[in-house]
């Protein structure tokens, strides 16, 4: 009985010792054909390319759409939700900071933009019932000038002084649809020497009969027409020569473009485009096969290739903004691309930023997105990114400033 004892004794020993090296070998040698551990990737990154340098978070308000680059800077206008004011704040591109702030409450209640003067006075511009209309401010927020309301006011440049360009467009006036610009001086209102334009559109092609000139879009603040002009006549041939692709200045009443239709089809496929982008000298658009990405410069496309996959991108959230001579290019990446299809794996929704270098777009940054695609542009050498409500068209939450 003893002996049978020492045998149990040692065969459960055996037994132990057998279950303790098998707690002891890795998983692949205790169960052969075991899955592999899978270890999840890390998140992925929120920024790409840039550093963060500050922000401008207001803590009971948003910030409007209108955002003004200045030197060493930019102005926003800033909403308080509980006091219904509106302050210009002027914030430092190197880090964030509020260096100034200018309540226009009373002065500007519909601000939606503010531009420095060159005499440290601001041209504040309103938009109400439909219509624009300025002020013009001293350093203080004490109004100065107001200047008669308008389809489309802007600063411009004209001799070195800065002058209100007001365009306006009359539906109703006698004989067709108006289109005329006035320019006066920002401070004092006077109207700045030289003869502008009034064009007068009317039958189906809408057409200024004086002129024989059919407008297809305006660019420049909405000062130059840019469109067909009816041929001239020739009085050495006896004939009237064929339409011309022509630029009007209704400032000065000049023409400032008349070429050659080389192309008469092309024209008539870029002029529905031209007409949906008034005001725009340069802009970007997917073509309409979505087979490339367009930059058009005074009328003109040109394809671009990006040195990512096209088709990674939604085709139709696509921004652009000038920085120095160059024109940069923003895409969101569709998660659910093809080639994120084809590997079973969302990619991660980032606003990719492109540097348009001739005829490249090369990818210099990358924003992580969470909800609704933010505006951006540039002051200097600061990009700054304005978040978006995800349901709200106008203003955000914040500006966040960075370092390419």
């Amino acid at each position: 009985m003893a002996h049978d004892k020492d045998m149990r004794v040692r065969r459960w020993s055996l037994l132990a010792a057998a279950l303790l090296a098998l707690a002891t070998l890795a998983p692949s040698q205790a169960q052969p054909g075991a899955p592999t551990k899978i270890v999840k990737a890390p998140p992925p990154p929120p920024l790409v390319g840039l550093t963060k340098l500050g922000e401008l978070r207001p803590t009971d308000g948003f910030v409007d759409d209108g955002v003004t680059a200045i030197d060493g800077g930019l102005i926003a206008l800033v909403h308080d939700n509980h006091t219904s004011a509106i302050t210009a704040t002027t914030v430092s591109t190197a880090d964030g900071a509020v260096t100034s702030t200018l309540e226009l409450t009373k002065v500007a209640p519909a601000a939606v933009r503010v531009t420095p003067l060159p005499d440290r006075s601001l041209f504040v511009l309103e938009v109400v019932d439909g219509k624009q209309r300025g002020v013009v401010v001293d350093p203080t927020g004490k109004k100065l000038r107001a200047h008669k309301p308008g389809t489309n006011l802007a600063v411009r440049i004209v001799n070195g002084k800065p002058v209100i360009a007001t365009y306006t467009v009359d539906p109703k006036a006698k004989g067709g649809e108006a289109h005329a610009v006035t320019v006066v001086d920002a401070r004092s209102a006077k109207k700045v020497p030289g003869k502008p334009a009034r064009l007068l559109l009317s039958g189906a092609d809408r057409r200024d009969a004086k002129l024989d000139f059919r407008p297809i879009y305006f660019i420049d603040d909405m000062t130059v027409a840019v469109g067909v002009r009816g041929g001239v006549w020739r009085k050495a041939d006896d004939q009237r020569g064929p339409d011309t692709w022509a630029a009007y200045d209704l400032t000065s009443s000049t023409w400032v473009r008349d070429e050659p239709i080389t192309d008469p089809m092309g024209l008539a496929r870029r002029i529905p485009i031209l007409a949906a982008s008034s005001n725009l000298r340069t802009f970007a658009r997917m073509a309409d096969d979505l087979s490339a990405l367009e930059i058009w410069r005074d009328g003109a496309p040109t394809t671009v290739t990006l040195d990512q996959p096209l088709d990674n991108y939604d085709p139709v959230a696509i921004q652009y903004a000038t920085h120095g001579d160059a024109l940069w290019v923003s895409l969101v990446v569709d998660p659910t691309n093809p080639t994120a299809v084809r590997r079973q794996k969302a990619d991660a929704r980032y606003l990719d930023l492109f540097e348009v270098q001739g005829a490249r777009a090369v990818r210099r940054a990358r924003v992580l997105l969470d909800k609704a695609v933010p505006r951006w542009g540039w002051a200097g050498d600061t990009l700054w990114v304005l978040e978006k409500h995800p349901v709200l068209s106008r203003g955000g939450a914040a500006i966040t400033l960075y370092k390419l």
